[in-house]
């Protein structure tokens, strides 16, 4: 079996853990409150992660510190909205919302880079966002039900949309890039504009049940630790159109274990709808990238 084929299976298997932290996050919030659980996480994250690869890494310039502390800005407004947006919705809504990134990075490339749109975005987006008004219909057809945390996990695939624009243009701009560096500091990023509202606005929750210390312990070491260790693994073989159909499939897991374990309604129309969004955000990866 080729480095490919294995590379491809084991980002599969992430996926399927990322699909996961969804249910975890929404079980965590009800405890704790958003920015305690953003510096918690990305603290203990950054801490694991400097301890296990504190030998590879090596800044070289002010710049990259620089462009790399703009990416975690951006990666950190992703998880905010995230966070909120999970606050107010279901696990299985926030996954299939938050893979509407895979949308929005070719749009934003065009608003950002004028670079034409392809037949596979344009169509990619018309199934997707029609998918998501079809999602979000109550039983009486004419009422659509996107509620407040919808609105605000738009906002957080459009951050995480732009973030990997910046990433691209980072890997561009600097030649050799030190891809452990580059990820430490953005995790501390996160944790450092994290720390200082939650300090203020919030309070350390007095008492923690142990189902909110291990869906913790998963978020750090399966939503975080493994999946930046799997980035770093998985951009070295697989192929990028490997990369974005496979993480596809996290709004996929994310949505069937909100079913399984959360009780997530489905009808008629979620099943449809949420089709729709993951067959447009399948042509959207697959066939923008040729």
């Amino acid at each position: 079996m080729n480095k490919v084929i294995l590379s491809d299976i084991f980002l599969f298997i992430v996926t399927i853990g990322w699909g996961y932290t969804y249910l975890m996050t929404k079980g965590i919030i009800k405890e704790m409150s958003p920015f305690t659980l953003l510096w918690t996480r990305f603290a203990i994250s950054s801490l694991l992660f400097y301890i296990l690869f504190f030998r590879k890494i090596e800044i070289k310039s002010k710049k990259f510190i620089f462009q790399s502390i703009v990416c975690g800005i951006i990666l950190w407004c992703a998880f905010v909205m995230q966070v909120y947006g999970i606050q107010f919705s279901t696990p299985g809504k926030a996954g299939l919302i938050t893979g509407l990134f895979v949308i929005f990075v070719p749009v934003l490339y065009y608003l950002l880079e004028r670079k034409k749109l392809s037949k596979a975005t344009i169509s990619g987006s018309l199934l997707s966002f029609g998918g998501l008004f079809l999602f979000s219909l109550e039983e009486n057809i004419f009422i659509i039900t996107l509620g407040k945390g919808d609105f605000i996990l738009i906002f957080s695939a459009f951050f995480y949309a732009l973030h990997i624009i910046y990433i691209d243009k980072t890997y561009i701009q600097f030649e050799n890039l030190n891809v452990f560096s580059f990820i430490l500091i953005q995790m501390i990023t996160v944790f450092v504009l994290s720390l200082p509202p939650a300090l203020i606005f919030e309070k350390f929750p007095e008492h923690i049940s142990s189902s909110v210390v291990w869906g913790g312990i998963y978020n750090i070491l399966i939503g975080t630790i493994l999946a930046y260790s799997a980035q770093i693994v998985v951009q070295k073989y697989s192929p990028p159109t490997h990369i974005s159909l496979i993480m596809v499939f996290e709004s996929v897991f994310a949505f069937f274990f909100s079913w399984l374990f959360y009780g997530e309604v489905i009808t008629w129309k979620t099943i449809t709808g949420a089709s729709l969004m993951i067959f447009g955000i399948i042509i959207t990866a697959v066939y923008d990238r040729k």
